[in-house]
């Protein structure tokens, strides 16, 4: 996962998992993600919790990523990316909730499930 700064410098990070928590590990300080204007990070697979955590060469990251990577200071992410269907359609619709329910701002495929529709012939 690479992590983007208001200045555009990219740094690698990485994060590790202990007690069913998600620790993120920056290579620069704190200020640096808490003081830029947006920070962005791609997010380069899934977060599908009805699949197995995998890793290369299809990813699918334990859900607890997205708030691990909210509370490191991450504004946005990009799901757009030749990963973005690593767990097939319910991977994707999974990652956009998990995304979601944390408030995390994403950006780059809709929900492949369709949605029910908003009214039925029974409401009109």
């Amino acid at each position: 996962m690479v992590l983007s700064s208001y200045k555009f410098r990219k740094v690698k990070f990485s994060f590790y998992e202990k007690a069913e928590k998600l620790y993120i590990i920056l290579a620069l300080s704190p200020e640096f993600v808490y003081t830029a204007d947006l920070t962005y990070a791609n997010f380069e697979g899934n977060a599908n919790p009805n699949v197995p955590r995998s890793e290369y060469p299809n990813f699918n990251y334990n859900p607890t990523l997205a708030p691990a990577l909210k509370n490191a200071g991450v504004d946005l992410v990009s799901t757009a990316n030749n990963h973005a269907i690593d767990t097939g359609p319910s991977g994707v619709d999974a990652t956009l909730n998990t995304l979601g329910q944390v408030g995390l701002l994403h950006y780059g495929y809709d929900a492949l499930e369709p949605a029910p529709p908003a009214l039925s012939n029974s409401d009109l």
